[in-house]
């Protein structure tokens, strides 16, 4: 049987495996499509033990990529687009629950409550997500795209950008609240520098210039 450490290390999904996405773009569709448990700490109540504890659930690439391929039904694997398949793992947990509260039950019947909302928002918006090879648009993007190509892509990580969002973020922790400092010149960034009354060198100027295009 599995230990309770071992289960809480297998609900932090990660992005790896089965996706040719990188993880900025993976973390851009999980904003873009409203995958709101992104980095939230889920909590749950231990029986016999005073106060709850928790754990960070992220998104499975599967939820944000329709063409991913690490699941294999053939080895049971839970399909985390499923909400049918993760009900039924729910039930069961409740089941087990109710034979044996312990923490590892406990631990079980959140971690998939909170997959099967994913799994829900995902048959929202599946007809809606890009393939692997297309970049979705979000607020730090720019207008230039390939040459065939259409859309917006991410604009590159700038190492003056990333100084200027720490610095921001020295000012206020909070200023920043969707991409934090990710060296990408966005709307966002640009906010906080107005009403923080921040200015910059002719070269993030240049890149401010950039970005609005």
């Amino acid at each position: 049987m599995k230990s309770f450490r071992e289960y809480l290390a297998e609900a932090d999904y990660e992005y790896a495996g089965g996706t040719r996405l990188s993880q900025d773009e993976l973390r851009n569709r999980v904003r873009k499509f409203g995958f709101t448990n992104h980095g939230k700490q889920i909590t749950f109540t231990v029986p016999g033990v005073e106060g709850t504890y928790s754990f960070e659930h992220t998104v499975h690439a599967a939820v944000v990529d329709p063409d991913f391929q690490g699941i294999d039904a053939s080895k049971g694997d839970l399909d985390p687009r499923d909400p049918s398949q993760i009900q039924a793992n729910i039930d069961i947990a409740i089941r087990d629950f109710q034979q044996t509260p312990n923490k590892q039950n406990a631990f079980k019947i959140a971690n998939y409550k909170t997959l099967k909302q994913d799994a829900e928002q995902y048959q929202k918006i599946k007809n809606q997500l890009p393939k692997s090879g297309q970049s979705v648009s979000g607020d730090n993007t720019s207008q230039t795209v390939a040459p065939g190509q259409s859309g917006k892509t991410l604009l590159p990580v700038d190492p003056k950008v990333k100084e200027l969002q720490d610095r921001i973020l020295a000012k206020d922790p909070n200023a920043l609240p969707k991409f934090g400092a990710d060296g990408r010149m966005g709307p966002e960034t640009r906010a906080a520098m107005a009403r923080l009354g921040i200015k910059e060198s002719l070269e993030l100027q240049r890149i401010l210039d950039i970005a609005k295009f």
